[in-house]
């Protein structure tokens, strides 16, 4: 019995540590830039910029670079995750692209696809659409 008991608890604990270590470890996916965006109205180029970095401040990203019609945005996450994009826009809409990262997993495979932790392409959406709801509720 003791036998059963103590070969029960090893695989009980050898299961729980493999589980541990799967979700702590989630593999690389293709890299998805969210792609272009619009708001449904021009604005002057001051208030589109003014919105980016709402959006940006909102989801608790940093903006720099700033230039008419560009502005780079990085996000920390837990002091040791950063995500860097450029974010290029006009008078009706804007696009985001991926620029660089630490600690994300970042590769290119044999085929020349971009790989990167599933959670930076999570960011970059979210991002995406914080900006865009800002800037539609400037349209009205």
């Amino acid at each position: 019995m003791i036998k059963k008991t103590g070969l029960g608890l090893l695989l009980v604990v050898l299961g729980s540590f493999s589980v541990v270590n799967t979700a702590n470890a989630r593999w690389a996916v293709p890299l998805l830039n969210p792609g272009p965006a619009s708001w449904g109205c021009d604005l002057s180029m001051s208030d589109v910029k003014k919105g980016i970095n709402t959006g940006l401040i909102v989801k608790n990203w940093i903006p720099s670079n700033e230039q008419t019609g560009y502005t780079q945005g990085k996000i920390v996450v837990r002091g040791k995750h950063t995500l860097v994009v450029d974010i290029n826009y006009t008078r009706g809409s804007f696009n985001i692209k991926y620029k660089s990262s630490k600690n994300l997993k970042h590769s290119v495979d044999s085929a020349g696809v971009e790989k990167i932790h599933p959670n930076a392409n999570s960011w970059m959406d979210n991002l995406k659409n914080a900006i865009t709801t800002v800037l539609k509720e400037q349209c009205n």
